[in-house]
């Protein structure tokens, strides 16, 4: 809940993918970094105006859409892949946003999930799966596998249910909003 420190905010830039262009007539962060003593000024108010109002002009949120094919031939919606294209300042604020959950998300995920897990990496379910499909070939024991398709996982989350257990666990409610 602190205000926003520039060496936070260089952090995250520093982080940031220099060369992605985050939309058609927007800066990539490689911008923020040859111009940062021209534009920190103007970025530090815009963070602390976030801090302070809790919300940003709705021109930092523009995002672009564009669908991606999973498979050659795509002709179906769930055949495509959404990616947004997010502008450089709303993805430093994201990026400074984490890097502060980061510092109380083990008291939040648990160890046993492979997501948001400090050490853990999105691959690792994959890859426990492999390893144990090897396992049942080379040994020859029976075994059965089951593989759960949950794409749309995050698209049927409950937010009152949400925020009630992030207030439980001390969320302020400025940091839920």
């Amino acid at each position: 809940m602190r205000e926003f420190s520039e060496e936070e905010v260089w952090k995250a830039i520093n982080y940031l993918g220099k060369e992605k262009a985050p939309w058609p007539e927007g800066f990539n962060i490689a911008f923020f970094h040859h111009c940062w003593s021209i534009v920190k000024r103007e970025v530090m108010g815009l963070f602390s105006e976030f801090r302070s109002k809790e919300v940003f002009k709705k021109s930092l949120n523009v995002t672009f859409i564009c669908f991606i094919p999973k498979v050659a031939g795509a002709n179906d919606i769930n055949k495509f892949r959404p990616i947004s294209l997010v502008g450089s300042i709303h993805k430093t604020l994201a990026k400074v946003l984490a890097s502060r959950l980061r510092a109380v998300v083990d008291k939040v995920v648990s160890p046993s999930q492979h997501a948001f897990v400090h050490g853990c990496h999105i691959m690792d379910a994959s890859l426990i799966a492999n390893e144990c499909i090897h396992y049942y070939r080379r040994t020859n024991h029976l075994g059965i596998l089951c593989k759960l398709d949950i794409e749309k996982a995050y698209d049927h989350v409950f937010w009152e249910f949400a925020m009630a257990i992030l207030e439980k666990m001390g969320f302020p409610s400025k940091w839920r909003s």
